[in-house]
């Protein structure tokens, strides 16, 4: 479907279902008495109930509260909650992942977005990203949000995979009445960050009340923040913790602290090292100022560039966002016992990400990561250089020329011992000329969902759906370089007194020669042939088919007042996701890593049930003893059949007091991506743990020095385990027959490649889930107790088979330094090795490669504690005439008792509790002051003081607490025109990272904490 016809059929199916909310618009009705609810109505279970009535904690957002947040994006507001985990990909931290710049996710419990579920209306929400089941909440109508139900523990038995963590269920607005226009823009204190946002909503009834339609548009903008504008960001830095790791210096940087990826082009001379490995043996520039060659220098005496490369004047903090939604709901009684509902949504986003001009290398263009001097023939004589530009290229200085000649010289005795024909010289460079890299990603989900639903009997209910959702992604970015034109460029020659690009055929099609020496000499013909504006294209599919019956089955227990209600269901769902790099990028010849197209489906058909039982009611000591049991089996096409269940148990002794606990086993089935992603190459490489092998007599050994065959054998590394391990490896074990040793050279070190890449025999996730509650919500006839609700409630989530890739270090590790002395090269660690079985680098490791496995194990524990407060002034100060107003007051406080990871059977457990993100008590605090026509809104989000890292040198490097504080103020007026003015993070909180630690130039975690600084705005809302 092409993106024009694509764009009328969403908004098409909108516009038809909708039309009917323009006749007879009628005021819109809000519950403004500031009352505390006992109940909500949530679908945390089909059997619907809310937080002080559910088994499982609920955290609910209403309309009213998203609108005195002044959220532009629903996410913003749930992100705060302490059970919200670090969100994956927000505004402030996607910047640079190019492919979902932009996207903002939620997450629950820390345990990433593939585990939570997202809904809307109960039903599943057409994924974001590709591959995966993350949900964009750039797609979601924010003013159409009646209240957002945040479930947090497993609950696969109800709705499906994906739910381990929890649900983020999104309930829309569906007999909305009125038209209500909204405006709002902002600014930061710093002059940037400006937002804007317009929207309007309708609603009507249709048909003498038989129906009821809603549409709305809401349009959207952020214009980003930039780190140049931002004062100690505006130049690159790097902690002192980098220098010297002590806990003390983290937070401090050394400014400047350049790229050492110069614009006027570094150039690696080669060498040879003391034991004869071949290395750099100089860094030079040309300097095109002098026309002089010199050593690279990174910056000048004021602190200003020289050579250096200033990365942080293109990077952007915040990515600039432009998004337009377009939604309708439609409810028609068809008759007394049918109605018909319709869902339109239908959303675009534009991002644009902002990095600094691409850093290339003779490794990307000829395929190593050095210019080197190579023994072609093993004979101990080197022969040639390789891995760099002929020196006989015009354009190479000539004092560059002398260098590499000299370097040849391996006995000083003032011959070359390689002519300049085999000679070349390596390079870094920033290519600036190309431009810098940025990338535009236009986005577009359109999802709509049918159904009928209504009552068979006066005891039997039905709901029949079907739910079609779609997002496509178009991404164009810019400043890639083409590695098969460079090539041709760099190797030029001169005709005629012109430098001319040296291969004739080349030279045909259009090839212009590069300069890659000194600032600027890459002239713009030559950029436009380097150029490769790279793509990619992108489309997900969903599609779910449902239906279930809800009941009175007709009996109840002896000791209970109401029967026993039952749900029953199908659901049949269908997922497609593709994601289609440009033929450059699949090949790696853009300058970057090979980047495959990534293509799959899986197809799910489901069966659930549900029964809420009364056991006991209306005895002394025994209001209400209730269990709820759910199940739900499944069989994918993927990993076959699986099966979820769950029990709760209610327990109200008085109406004011009740206890809940549940118990659950959930499922999660690996997603697209998981499964179908191939291998996409890294050179991210490894340390080998054999290098250094001997033979002590015909006994495993290992030298003193690992890279020195002079260094002797170290005795207490005879016949040791990893030594007989590695000696197991037959390619290892040729290399040490072949020399004696097994030493890796310098180029076959970091020439290690490696693929990441999904694997279509994972298996599903499992876990377990518990949660043991109590609800207070007392009713003793006292209005200072009266007004008061509390909820607390401790949870415990294990999953086992949890899926992850193995860091390569760790394969090596456990393939060969496993204490049993034994290589097994089938094991999941030894099969991600590959060793060159022959030729002069035989044994040498030649890939390292990260498939997905169903290996990890994760555990988290804690208390969530949830309590509200309502006041009425006047009820306090009886004395007055005044009309004092009334406050309301809610707490959310989380407390995280434990967060475990265990990487793979038999790995050390990490705790990663109390560290940042994954904060030991964090509390969410908010009140509300209405008095009139006057509201005042107070919010307060402290995170306490908590360790940088988990383990290593700085775990004990401390993150200073955060308090970030919010406030607006709201005034209506008799036409029902309501004006907002309002503040966010009113002290300029701002918590500063390291340079290197924040690793996107946004001087802090953008995922934990502002990035931005305190910001203004203004808004008016209209009611008609």
């Amino acid at each position: 479907m092409s993106y024009k016809n694509f764009k009328t059929w969403a908004l098409a199916s909108s516009l038809l279902a909708g039309l009917g909310a323009a006749s007879a618009p009628a005021l819109a009705q809000e519950d403004t008495d500031g009352a505390v609810q006992d109940v909500i109505q949530v679908t945390g279970t089909r059997i619907q109930r809310g937080n002080m009535t559910e088994a499982t904690p609920v955290n609910t957002f209403n309309a009213e509260q998203f609108e005195l947040s002044g959220a532009v994006n629903t996410a913003e507001l749930l992100r705060t909650l302490p059970a919200v985990g670090v969100s994956t990909l927000t505004s402030t931290n996607s910047n640079f992942t190019v492919a979902s710049s932009g996207v903002n996710t939620i997450e629950l419990r820390n345990l990433t977005e593939d585990r939570t579920l997202v809904l809307m209306n109960g039903r599943r929400f057409v994924a974001g990203l590709p591959g995966s089941n993350n949900v964009d909440f750039n797609s979601i109508p924010t003013e159409l949000i009646e209240r957002v139900d945040v479930v947090t523990g497993g609950a696969s038995a109800v709705y499906g995979s994906d739910a381990l963590a929890g649900v983020v269920n999104v309930i829309l607005k569906d007999d909305f009445e009125g038209i209500v226009a909204s405006t709002q823009a902002g600014i930061s204190d710093e002059g940037d960050d400006e937002t804007y946002r317009a929207s309007l909503t309708m609603g009507s009834m249709f048909d003498q009340g038989r129906g009821n339609a809603v549409v709305s548009s809401t349009w959207s903008r952020e214009n980003g923040v930039y780190a140049r504008d931002r004062e100690g960001l505006d130049r690159d830095g790097l902690s002192r913790a980098f220098f010297d790791p002590t806990v003390e210096n983290w937070q401090e940087d050394v400014i400047p602290f350049y790229s050492s990826f110069s614009e006027r082009g570094r150039i690696r001379i080669p060498g040879l090292s003391a034991n004869g490995n071949p290395t750099d043996a100089a860094n030079l520039v040309f300097d095109e100022t002098t026309g002089q060659v010199r050593p690279f220098t990174s910056a000048n005496a004021d602190g200003s560039a020289l050579d250096g490369f200033n990365r942080q004047a293109y990077r952007a903090i915040a990515v600039p966002t432009e998004r337009f939604t377009f939604s309708s709901l439609v409810n028609y009684e068809v008759n007394e016992k049918m109605n018909f509902f319709f869902e339109g949504t239908y959303a675009s986003t534009e991002t644009q990400s902002s990095l600094e001009p691409f850093a290339l290398s003779s490794e990307d263009v000829y395929g190593d990561n050095l210019a080197q001097f190579v023994d072609e023939d093993n004979d101990g004589v080197f022969e040639r250089s390789r891995y760099g530009i002929s020196i006989l290229n015009p354009y190479v200085p000539l004092a560059m020329r002398d260098a590499a000649r000299a370097a040849s010289d391996f006995n000083n005795d003032g011959i070359q011992d390689i002519a300049d024909e085999d000679l070349v010289v390596g390079f870094v460079r920033r290519m600036t000329e190309v431009g810098q890299r940025s990338s535009q990603n236009t986005r577009q989900t359109a999802r709509i969902v049918v159904g009928l639903e209504g009552d068979l009997t006066d005891n039997w209910s039905y709901e029949v759906s079907a739910n079609v959702g779609r997002t496509t992604q178009s991404q164009r970015s810019t400043g890639q370089v083409n590695v098969l034109n460079l090539r041709q460029a760099l190797n030029a020659t001169e005709v005629n007194g012109q430098i001319v690009c040296a291969d004739d055929i080349a030279r045909a099609q259009g090839c212009v020669p590069v300069n890659v020496f000194g600032m600027g000499s890459i002239s713009p013909e030559a950029a436009a042939y380097i150029n490769a504006p790279s793509s990619r294209q992108a489309e997900i599919t969903q599609q779910v088919y449902s239906g279930f019956l809800t009941g009175d089955v007709g009996f109840a227990s002896p000791f209970a007042e109401e029967n026993v209600q039952v749900v029953v269901g199908a659901e049949y769902r269908s997922e497609e996701s593709e994601s289609i790099p440009d033929a450059l990028s699949q090949s790696g010849q853009n300058g970057g890593n090979v980047s495959p197209a990534v293509l799959g489906d899986f197809q799910v058909a489901e069966i659930f049930a549900e029964a809420e039982i009364p056991l006991v009611q209306g005895r002394q000591y025994v209001e209400d003893l209730r269990v709820n049991l759910s199940a739900r089996a499944s069989d994918y096409t993927t990993v076959g059949q699986t099966f979820a269940w769950a029990a709760n148990l209610q327990y109200t002794p008085v109406d004011m007091l009740r206890f809940r606990a549940q118990y659950s086993e959930s499922v999660r089935a690996p997603n697209i991506g998981e499964l179908f992603q191939p291998p996409s190459e890294t050179f991210e490489g490894g340390d080998d743990v054999c290098a250094g092998l001997t033979l002590s007599g015909s006994d495993p050994a290992f030298f003193n020095s690992a890279d020195d065959a002079t260094s002797g054998v170290d005795a207490g590394t005879v016949n040791s385990s990893i030594a007989q391990a590695c000696i197991a490896d037959p390619a290892v074990a040729a290399r040490v027959s072949r020399d004696g040793f097994y030493i890796p050279t310098q180029g076959e070190i970091q020439g290690i490649a490696g693929f990441n890449g999904g694997n279509p025999n994972l298996g599903e996730e499992t876990a377990t889930s518990i949660t043991l509650g109590a609800v207070f919500s007392p009713d003793f006839g006292n209005m200072w107790i009266d007004n008061f609700a509390l909820s607390v409630d401790y949870f415990n989530i294990e999953i086992e088979d949890a899926i992850a890739g193995i860091a390569r270090q760790t394969s090596i590790n456990q393939c060969y330094d496993n204490g049993t002395g034994v290589y097994d090269a089938s094991s999941v660690f030894c099969s991600n090795i590959v060793r060159f079985n022959s030729g002069p680098s035989v044994g040498a490791i030649q890939e390292l490669n990260a498939l997905q496995q169903n290996l990890a194990t994760i555990e988290t524990a804690g208390v969530d504690v949830q309590a509200s407060y309502f006041l009425g002034l006047n009820d306090v100060f009886t004395n007055t005439s005044w009309a004092l107003g009334d406050l309301n007051f809610t707490l959310t406080y989380g407390y995280l008792e434990k967060w475990e990871q265990e990487a793979f059977p038999g790995a050390d457990v990490i705790d990663f509790a109390d560290t940042a993100g994954l904060f030991e008590h964090e509390v969410l605090f908010s009140t509300v002051y209405r008095n009139g026509p006057l509201t005042v809104a107070y919010d307060m989000n402290w995170m306490p003081e908590t360790r940088l890292e988990a383990t290593g040198a700085l775990s004990e490097a401390i993150v200073p607490s955060a308090t970030f504080q919010d406030v607006q103020v709201r005034w209506a007026f008799e036409n029902q025109l309501e004006l907002v003015f309002g503040v966010d993070n009113i002290t300029d909180e701002f918590i500063k990272y390291g340079q290197g630690f924040d690793s996107t130039g946004t001087g802090t975690d953008g995922a934990i904490y502002d990035a931005i600084g305190r910001r203004w705005y203004v808004g008016a809302r209209k009611t008609f």
